[in-house]
């Protein structure tokens, strides 16, 4: 019996099952690969380091402000409320210093009120906010991993 030439390929039924196989184990192989590869990643952590506990609310009497070294931030309690601001200079990160009527930059003569707004220099974008909140305990807590529009103000 002579075999029908069908083109330049004649693969059997065995070839043709196995490539069909090993093409199935292929897509198992990389499903898994993926798979675990989701399962060993770390997976992000909220950063508790930048989160600070300023002690007891009553410790900031109403009109005080606190000057934070580490994080340079100034934390300010009106009779709005609390709010914690940026100790940096928006034009080129100098440490700002504070006045009782905002904050001036030494490097390059920018001054900013005490909300940080800027009021002249060249400094043109106002400071940062972060965010803070009064936990169970009464505590003061500052988080540095989160800003907040200027103008929002913490009750206590």
């Amino acid at each position: 019996m002579e075999k029908c030439y069908r083109g330049p390929v004649d693969p059997d039924r065995r070839t043709t099952l196995s490539w069909i196989v090993r093409g199935a184990a292929a897509l198992c192989g990389a499903a898994s690969v993926l798979l675990v590869g989701r399962f060993v990643r770390p997976h992000p952590v909220r950063d508790l380091s930048r989160r600070l506990s300023l002690g007891p609310v009553g410790q900031l009497p109403d009109g005080g402000s606190r000057h934070l070294t580490g994080p340079d931030v100034h934390v300010i309690h009106e009779a709005r409320g609390l709010y914690a601001v940026s100790g940096r200079c928006t034009h080129l990160g100098c440490i700002l210093l504070r006045r009782p009527e905002g904050f001036d930059c030494p490097c390059h003569g920018a001054h900013f009120d005490l909300e940080g707004h800027p009021i002249s220099g060249p400094a043109t974008r106002p400071l940062t906010w972060y965010r803070l909140r009064v936990d169970r305990q009464r505590n003061l807590v500052l988080h540095l991993d989160q800003t907040v529009d200027l103008g929002t103000m913490t009750q206590v």
